[in-house]
């Protein structure tokens, strides 16, 4: 469990709680923003979000279970945007955020070699 931090010693975390509370919230909520779990989570005592990203590099079932959180933000956002039921100029910003990969950027690749041959003619010359 998190304790309050009232003297600067490092606040004590069960991950087992952690875990277990994170993968109840990204079942049960539609749009799992990882913002609010953070806020809400030990009884509302919460915790930091970059805390909650650096146990996810740590322990692989809290990182498994953020991306799954990622996957229901972006299949909620692309069905709410396509039938109209969210603002999908809102849907599009978000989904371009780095955490869900979209982009507007083209990559144009130029595969083999081209020759281009131009003629310069002298407009001033006389033959």
């Amino acid at each position: 469990m998190a304790g309050k931090n009232k003297g600067g010693s490092p606040i004590t975390i069960d991950r087992a709680k952690l875990i277990e509370e994170f993968k109840t919230f990204v079942e049960v909520e539609d749009y799992p923003h990882i913002n609010a779990f953070c806020l809400q989570c030990f009884d509302g005592e919460g915790i930091a979000r970059s805390r909650l990203y650096n146990l996810c590099k740590e322990y692989k079932e809290l990182e498994d279970t953020k991306k799954k959180a990622l996957m229901k933000q972006q299949l909620y956002l692309e069905k709410g945007g396509l039938k109209g039921e969210l603002n999908s100029t809102m849907s599009i910003f978000i989904l371009k955020q780095p955490c869900h990969g979209y982009t507007d950027k083209q990559t144009v690749e130029n595969i083999g070699e081209q020759t281009i041959y131009v003629d310069i003619v002298d407009e001033d010359s006389e033959e």
